[in-house]
């Protein structure tokens, strides 16, 4: 979901030819990056069953890289 919510704010901006789109999609994108850092440290903590499971599943945004 984030990673596909990424692409299109980008690509939004883009496809508009707004270069002044595409700087706050990016700081956007930035920020979801980090968010998702936090949420995975934080699922790892708080819930019963999120270290295994993340053991398996090893991709966060995009398969292969993160």
């Amino acid at each position: 979901m984030y990673t596909s919510l990424i692409v299109l704010m980008i690509g939004m901006g883009l496809i508009l030819g707004s270069w002044l789109a595409v700087v706050p999609a990016t700081l956007i994108a930035v920020l979801l990056v980090v968010r998702t850092s936090l949420e995975d440290r934080m699922l790892t903590i708080e819930l019963a069953g999120y270290r295994e499971y993340a053991s398996r599943v090893q991709a966060r945004l995009l398969p292969g890289l993160w």
